[in-house]
């Protein structure tokens, strides 16, 4: 910025502010009004007009920093209303007071004119005055109080404008300040961008190595297949060949093309075909030899850096031992409490028979029997066991458990797609979202019925009240819950603030739903009113939930795949019953079964089966 313009008002030989600094004209309103350009040199607005001569930029004569002109030219440059003002506040004053003769008219006594100021009245007064109301009061000329008057105008105008100049300068330095911080927040968000490219463009670069590992083992592994493959096409062939040569040689009873087929085919064929057939891998036994292992920084949890005070002159190496100290005390950070005593016992495996699963979801308990969303393989499995509320849980050994699942014929095995359930004491309601209905099962396992799309469009996530077996569902595309009877009724619906990621309903027969991106539970009640909001814990996305008889929840947390209770009546973390410690990866739904939570985890294909001491309520 050019050097500091002087400001002082009364001694024109330095008031140089107030002119232009081309023409040396005094700024006006008119012509000579003030214009800025971007460096905040100011000139008047006819030297500019001149001075752009039609250009679509202007130079400044003062620095030479060009100036892009808006649209209307010059006329859109911006009005320096400071130096405007302080132009108008330092003209001289008016002559008129100058001109005036020594005296006003009196106000007592019109036809005279005040020569006196009356001191003890401390108004102007006539000679006729002073020899009447005001005789014996002390008397100043008219003209002494002028010049006493002006003095003392010109003395607080003084000051005015040293004070204007003085706001100026620290409107500049202001202004100055502005500028480099916004520079400076320029430079940050540029590395910070550069840096978020750069990982991106690391991460592209792994997969394409990653992918490419995967497809040479894969080719490796299909190599011997296809040979393996083409034999048992050919030897296919000669079979069915050779079977109808057989058939032509028994049509014309020819005896010797008989021998000879039979003889061919034992010899050579079916010798071929029985090692053709041993060479044929059994499926569990082939892999390919890989397994993707996601690096801890990948869901939620990316760090490209952070940002420290600029005073923060200690080496990075004060970072590299907290962050070995936080490694250190790993088994902590997820806050399971150490009074806690529970065992930990995992169910199933993959695959389609009785007692195994694929992708399992929604569970629900009911006495003695668990209900699993067999999402895979299109069906809800009943898990029965005479033991479940006395404890045999203690062990997957002593688990015994007559597996079951229901047979859904009727539906057709292609033609509907489980994924969310609940029960009541006498009925197992299964949300259906390929139809996007609502279907109904006695807990034996036979089918009622189906009932929702005359509220829900999309029912997707279903709970049951305690209270009076009422069927709460959520539609997470257009956020919605919506209330049935136990008959299938329509009750009410209402709509809610996000999209929904889970329901649950507590033993008050509220309506516990978790939100997608949200840390915080939303707790509603029958007629749609938000009760409160409760929250879980830093970084935490609760989803599928479920309540025990004294008021606990018990939530899956999906990004940081654990599974959290948040005790009743207290304020403090939640705590954290399951884990990826405990072998968890990708937790869905959740149960409360007597002494313990049952959590179906959809990438391992199983159940977690917790059985927890303390508190005495799970």
């Amino acid at each position: 910025m050019a050097a500091r313009e002087k400001f002082h008002i009364g001694e024109p030989e330095e008031v140089d502010l107030l002119t232009c600094p081309i023409c040396l004209e005094t700024f006006d309103s008119d012509q000579r009004k003030p214009r800025s350009l971007q460096c905040l040199h100011t000139f008047c607005h006819g030297c500019l007009q001149d001075f752009s001569a039609n250009k679509r930029t202007l130079e400044c004569p003062t620095c030479r920093h060009e100036t892009a002109l808006p649209s209307q030219g010059v006329k859109g440059l911006p009005h320096n209303f400071w130096i405007s003002n302080i132009a108008q506040a330092s003209k001289p004053a008016s002559t008129a007071n100058a001109d005036r003769k020594d005296g006003d008219i009196c106000r007592i006594h019109p036809e005279k004119e005040v020569i006196f100021l009356c001191d003890r009245c401390d108004v102007l007064v006539c000679g006729e005055c002073v020899a009447s109301t005001h005789r014996g009061h002390p008397m100043t000329l008219v003209s002494d109080v002028l010049q006493q008057k002006t003095a003392e105008v010109e003395n607080v105008v003084r000051a005015c404008q040293k004070h204007a100049m003085q706001c100026v300068e620290a409107i500049e330095t202001v202004e100055k300040v502005e500028s480099d911080l916004d520079s400076q927040r320029g430079e940050i968000v540029a590395k910070i961008i550069e840096t978020r490219e750069a990982t991106i463009a690391n991460i592209d670069a792994k997969e394409r190595e990653l992918r490419h590992e995967v497809e040479q083992k894969h080719a490796d592994k299909s190599q011997g297949f296809a040979g393996c493959k083409q034999r048992l096409i050919q030897i296919m062939d000669q079979l069915v060949n050779g079977i109808h040569l057989a058939g032509e040689a028994m049509e014309k009873k020819d005896i010797q093309a008989m021998m000879a087929i039979t003889t061919s085919l034992e010899s050579a064929l079916l010798v071929d075909t029985r090692k053709a057939l041993a060479a044929v891998p059994l499926s569990d036994d082939v892999s390919i030899g890989l397994k993707f292992v996601p690096s801890e920084t990948v869901y939620g949890n990316i760090q490209l850096g952070r940002l420290k005070l600029s005073t923060d002159t200690k080496d990075d190496g004060d970072e590299r031992r907290r962050k070995q100290d936080k490694e250190k005390d790993q088994g902590n950070k997820n806050n399971v409490p150490k009074e806690v005593d529970f065992t930990v016992h995992r169910i199933g495996r993959t695959g389609g028979r009785d007692g195994e699963f694929k992708t399992p979801q929604g569970v629900c308990t009911s006495g003695s029997c668990c209900f699993v969303v067999d999402s895979g393989n299109k069906r809800v499995q009943a898990l029965e066991s005479g033991g479940l509320t006395g404890g045999l849980f203690a062990s997957c050994r002593s688990f015994s458990i007559g597996w079951s699942f229901w047979d859904l014929l009727m539906l057709s095995q292609s033609s509907w797609q489980p994924h969310d359930v609940a029960n009541s004491n006498d009925s197992v309601y299964v949300t259906d979202v390929q139809h996007n209905v609502i279907r109904q099962f006695s807990t034996n396992g036979n089918y009622c019925g189906q009932f929702g799309r005359d509220m829900v469009a999309k029912p997707r996530y279903i709970a049951v009240d305690p209270n009076d077996n009422a069927v709460i569902v959520a539609d997470k595309d257009v956020r919605e819950v919506g209330i049935y009877l136990s008959s299938g009724a329509s009750y009410n619906k209402f709509s809610i603030v996000g999209a929904p990621a889970g329901i649950s309903v507590d033993k008050k027969g509220q309506i516990i739903i978790s939100m997608e991106g949200s840390s915080n539970l939303s707790v509603y009640s029958r007629d749609g009113q938000l009760i409160r909001m409760t929250y879980t814990e830093v970084g935490a996305m609760p989803c599928r939930s479920c309540t025990d008889q004294v008021g606990n929840v018990v939530v899956v947390d999906s990004r940081l795949k654990r599974v959290l209770l948040l005790e009743s009546g207290r304020r403090a973390h939640a705590r954290v019953l399951l884990s990826e410690e405990h072998g968890l990866r990708a937790p869905w739904g959740v149960a409360v079964v007597h002494d313990g939570i049952l959590v179906s985890d959809s990438e391992q294909n199983c159940l977690f089966y917790v059985r927890r001491k303390i508190p005495a309520g799970v």
